[in-house]
C-alpha cells in the first residue's frame, strides 16, 4: 500500500477493500474488514489488525478450514464489477480498463 500511495498520480487512483475468511472456523465465510476506499493509509491500518482464524481443535473438519470453494464465488459477488483474473502486468492492460486485482 505504501508503494501504491507513493506512485499514484491522482487521488484515489488505487482503491482497496479487505476481506478475510472469518474470525472462527465454526462461522467461516467472507467477512468484510475494510470497505472499498481510496484511503490507503486507513487500508494499511485495517490490514495490520488482521488476526488468525480460530479453529475448534486439531483435526476438526479434517483441518480444512479455508473454504476456497465458497469464498472465491463470494469474493466475485462482493466486487462491484466482476472481472477476469488479471495475469498481465498493469502496463500491458488497456488504459481504459479498470483493473480488479485479487491478492491473497
Amino acid at each position: 500500500m505504501d508503494t501504491a500511495a507513493a506512485t499514484q498520480t491522482f487521488s484515489s487512483q488505487f482503491r482497496m477493500a479487505i476481506y478475510d475468511f472469518g474470525a472462527a472456523a465454526g462461522s467461516a465465510g467472507l467477512r468484510a474488514l475494510f470497505s472499498l476506499s481510496g484511503s490507503l493509509t486507513s487500508a494499511k491500518a485495517a490490514a495490520g489488525n488482521i488476526d488468525l482464524m480460530t479453529v475448534n481443535g486439531q483435526n476438526d473438519n479434517n483441518d480444512q478450514d479455508t473454504q476456497f470453494s465458497s469464498i472465491m464465488p463470494a469474493i466475485n459477488s462482493a466486487k462491484r464489477t466482476p472481472s477476469m483474473c488479471v495475469t498481465k502486468p498493469h502496463s500491458q492492460l488497456p488504459s481504459a480498463m479498470p483493473a480488479n486485482v485479487l491478492i491473497w
